[in-house]
């Protein structure tokens, strides 16, 4: 059973690395989305004026940017502890555990980065009286540079990876669960 716990620590190391890589990409595109300049009808401005003015999004649009920005960081957060759990000395069962339970969480966060990502791009947008949809003003060719529509894109495939990183961490750490305790039934 020694090889495969190696097997497991090496998965954790891996996933741990990928979620710490994907989440300060991430973080950087924020960065680098809230510094671009878009064209709102003739009027330039920064996209961080856009989204933080109560005058064009409305605040739940600002407070699900926000929600969008600390997920991001939970994910970072993540694989900081997939690395931790990967150098602990535990017993074989506990790191099964918790690898079931980390790959839950990440489930569960996953969907609500979805969810967060998915009512951004429906926010209302107020511009000139005209109301118009968050995603209206991303994809809009007129309104922002091409890179905007990938940085959008990419929080949407990172998201789709997280949620298949849950469902192989849940599975791992559950196969792992029911050896263990095959292994202790035999004995």
């Amino acid at each position: 059973m020694v090889y495969k716990e190696k097997y497991y620590k090496k998965a954790l190391i891996v996933f741990g690395l990928l979620f710490i890589f994907l989440s300060s990409i991430e973080l950087f595109n924020i960065f680098l989305l809230l510094a671009t300049q878009i064209n709102l009808y003739g009027k330039k401005m920064l996209f961080q004026e856009f989204i933080f003015n109560s005058t064009y999004v409305s605040l739940s649009g600002t407070l699900i940017f926000i929600f969008l920005i600390s997920s991001i960081c939970f994910f970072f957060i993540i694989g900081l502890l997939l690395l931790k759990l990967s150098s602990r000395k535990i017993d074989n069962k506990s790191r099964a555990k918790s690898m079931l339970m980390f790959g839950i969480l990440i489930l569960i966060f996953s969907f609500m980065k979805l969810g967060y990502i998915t009512l951004l791009g429906r926010t209302e947008i107020t511009i000139g009286g005209k109301l118009k949809t968050f995603q209206h003003i991303i994809f809009s060719a007129n309104l922002a540079p091409f890179y905007v529509v990938v940085i959008w894109l990419f929080f949407t495939g990172v998201v789709c990876y997280y949620l298949m990183v849950g469902l192989v961490f849940g599975a791992l750490g559950l196969h792992w669960i029911l050896e263990l305790e095959k292994e202790e039934a035999v004995d």
